[in-house]
């Protein structure tokens, strides 16, 4: 993902990373799915509220699916260097979405079973 983003932003002539309000659409798409990457896991393990972990996999998946598709009109290389991290994506989701059908008790954050 590192180097994938590196080559967007050198393809794009190394701009300003400061303000991520100027960022090229590419650039600014990366950044909000790492965002997004990074809120999966307090949602998931902190809050332990699966429907939203659920909800917001989903999003990620398609924000890291529409940065892989503009990564790879600017450069081939960094659009192919993302699909590991889709096809690990993929697995993640399925992963949450199983999770959510085998426990209803705690889709929403703690177990409505009594002990």
């Amino acid at each position: 993902m590192g180097y994938s983003s590196y080559r967007v932003w050198d393809q794009l002539g190394r701009p300003d990373v400061i303000n991520p309000f100027l960022l090229p659409q590419p650039l600014l798409l990366f950044l909000i799915q790492i965002l997004l990457n990074w809120l999966w896991t307090p949602i998931f393990f902190g809050m332990k509220h699966i429907t939203f972990a659920l909800l917001e996999i989903v999003v990620l998946y398609g924000a890291v699916v529409v940065t892989t598709l503009k990564f790879f009109e600017l450069d081939q290389v960094s659009g192919l260097l993302l699909l590991p991290y889709v096809a690990w994506l993929t697995l993640a989701t399925c992963l949450t979405a199983a999770i959510w059908k085998a426990n209803p008790c705690w889709r929403f954050g703690t177990s409505n079973k009594t002990k």
